[in-house]
C-alpha cells in the first residue's frame, strides 16, 4: 500500500508542477515498461494528439479562433496543428528564460 501512496504523491507533484521534464521521464518509463518501438511511440503520440485536439473544449477553441474543424482533418492536418503548438510552446519557454 505504501508504494501506491508514494506513486500517487509523485504523480500529484508532477501534476501540480506540470514539469515537462518530469512528465517526459514518466512517459519514457512507460515506453520502456511496455517495450514500445519507435513506430509504436509515434502512433501513441498521434493518438494522444488526436484525442486532445478532439476534446470538446479544444475542438471548440480551434474552431472559434481558427475556423478549423478538427473532425474533418486527416493525419497531415493534425500533425500540422501539433507542430504549430510545439513551436508556440517552445517560443513561450524561450521567452521565460
Amino acid at each position: 500500500m505504501k508504494n501506491i501512496e508514494q506513486l500517487y504523491n509523485q504523480m500529484k507533484e508532477i501534476y501540480d508542477s506540470k514539469d515537462m521534464d518530469e512528465i517526459g521521464a514518466a512517459m519514457m518509463d512507460l515506453v520502456t515498461l511496455y517495450g514500445l518501438k519507435m513506430n509504436e511511440v509515434a502512433a501513441l503520440c498521434y493518438f494522444v494528439t488526436e484525442r486532445t485536439l478532439k476534446a470538446p473544449h479544444n475542438s471548440e477553441f480551434i474552431k472559434d479562433h481558427f475556423s478549423i474543424d478538427v473532425d474533418r482533418l486527416g493525419i497531415d492536418g493534425m500533425l500540422q496543428i501539433q507542430r504549430a503548438l510545439v513551436v508556440t510552446y517552445l517560443e513561450h519557454m524561450k521567452g521565460e528564460e
